[in-house]
Order: structure tokens, then sequence, then C-alpha cells
């Protein structure tokens, strides 16, 4: 079980926090840390990885006509959940990747 590991970066799913079992066991496993996003760039991230992809897939958010209201909706249904297990949020708008990892290690190291 990976939350039984010492010192390693777990990233989970989007709707694993949504399971009464798993938040309690990321909260009793070490430092929570949410990487937060605005739905709009979210929605922007997934249209890149899609036109810069070798072999794109779909993703299933990006399937039919409404796919930035769902990731609205999404975010909506998860945010308490994700709040009430973090430790430490960061807001990913702005940052590049490098920036992202260095706020995750300050909250590790907090």
């Amino acid at each position: 079980m990976a939350c039984g590991r010492g010192r390693a970066v777990i990233a989970t799913g989007g709707g694993a926090v949504l399971d009464a079992g798993n938040r309690a066991m990321m909260a009793g496993s070490g430092v929570v840390v949410w990487l937060d996003a605005h739905a709009s760039t979210i929605y922007q991230r997934l249209l890149r990885d899609q036109r810069e992809s070798e072999s794109p897939e779909i993703r299933p958010l990006l399937q039919g006509d409404d796919s930035l209201e769902r990731i609205m909706g999404l975010k909506e249904q998860r945010s308490s959940y994700y709040g009430a297990v973090a430790d430490w949020v960061v807001q990913t708008d702005a940052l590049l990747p490098e920036e992202v990892a260095e706020e995750v290690l300050r909250a590790y190291g907090r």
C-alpha cells in the first residue's frame, strides 16, 4: 500500500478524495498537499496536453460540448473534501512545475 511507505509522494486521481477511507488514510499517513487550479486553467491544460500529445486521446473530461461546465461541477463537488484533508494548498494557476515542486517541499518542511 502506497500510504504505508515512508518518504513517498503519492498523486491520487481526482476522485480518490471522495471515499472516506481514502481521506482517513491520507490524513493519517503524512502531509497532504492539494494542488488546486481554477476550472478554466484545468480546461486549458487538458486541451494543451491533448494538442501536444503524439498520440492524442480524448480525455473523459473533454468529451462532449460542456467540458468546462463538467470541470466546474467536479471542483464544486470535491473542494470541501480536499479542504478537509489538505494540510497545505498550492494554487498552481500561475506557477511553473518547478515552482509547484518548491511549494510542496515547503509544505513538507514546515
